[in-house]
């Protein structure tokens, strides 16, 4: 156990073959600053679990998960934490926690805000095969230069439900970017989220990218139910969801006061939904002004 208090660490620690639990005194009294370059933690061990503490990444990740998929249960859990930007905002995907290698993230009650990317996932990347199931979480204000402001997934698949994404942005989905992977969300909000071109809050596209192409996970998809999409803007198109290809169902999903902006060379499309060759299925779907905005 970690008791209340400020901690300094000055470098990483890295994690091979023993399960470990780290739980500190809550996160308004323990407070680890990693202030070096490398992760706080990198894990490649099976059963690590953090809880009840605030780690303020600030020069790199927090926890870089994977790399090698290691024997036995492979499961990182998180519980009550708060991390904070701005993170790895250098190198590659995923500034706050970076998933990959067949490695499973099971977070609750988690706060991942102020994370910066230069390239995918301002503060959560998945890839390579892993999965997640996220619940009562909260990302705010991460930014990535390239996709996914908040989580990026590329050959990876998860689940959120009852999460929260505001005031997150990227170029391509302003909260979540999934590149041939899967999401299936239950309840949540997505708020003032902002894309420079599609998708303002969510981004999905079904086709092999150049990232970790070797790894399939069978399905893609891009399933909501009960999830209020508000105030979400793109500059062209999808102000709140943009999709291409595979499969998009919605299920008691609201939309409300989303903007898809006009560009200097074309109209916005799609103020909610911009849906290009996606097998689209919508069931007690609400729209109520949403705006795609013409020159």
């Amino acid at each position: 156990n970690v008791g209340a208090g400020e901690y300094y660490e000055s470098g990483g620690t890295y994690l091979y073959s023993s399960a470990l639990t780290i739980s500190g005194a809550g996160a308004a009294n323990t407070h680890v600053y990693a202030s070096d370059m490398g992760a706080w933690l990198t894990i490649q061990a099976p059963d690590v679990s953090v809880s009840e503490m605030t780690i303020h990444a600030q020069n790199d990740r927090a926890f870089d998960v994977g790399g090698i998929a290691s024997p036995g249960t492979t499961t990182f859990t998180l519980a009550n934490v708060v991390i904070n930007g701005p993170g790895n905002m250098y190198q590659d995907a995923g500034s706050l926690v970076r998933v990959q290698s067949e490695y499973s993230l099971v977070a609750s009650g988690v706060t991942l805000q102020n994370g910066m990317s230069s390239t995918y996932g301002g503060a959560l990347a998945l890839t390579n095969g892993s999965s997640a199931t996220l619940s009562d979480m909260l990302f705010d204000s991460n930014s990535a230069a390239n996709r996914g402001g908040a989580i990026y997934a590329n050959y990876a698949n998860f689940t959120c439900t009852d999460c929260t994404f505001s005031g997150n942005s990227s170029q391509y989905g302003g909260a979540v970017a999934l590149d041939y992977a899967e999401l299936t969300a239950s309840g949540g909000t997505f708020s003032t989220n902002g894309a420079d071109l599609e998708g303002g809050a969510i981004y999905y596209i079904s086709e092999p990218s150049t990232i970790d192409e070797d790894v399939d996970p069978n399905t893609t998809g891009l399933d909501l139910t009960n999830v209020v999409f508000s105030a979400n803007t793109s500059n062209g198109a999808g102000g709140a969801v943009s999709a291409r290809d595979g499969t998009l169902t919605l299920t008691g999903v609201t939309f409300s006061d989303n903007w898809a902006k006009a560009t200097a060379s074309e109209d916005g499309t799609g103020g909610a939904i911009r849906s290009w060759n996606t097998s689209l299925t919508a069931t007690d779907v609400t729209l109520n002004n949403n705006i795609a905005a013409t020159n």
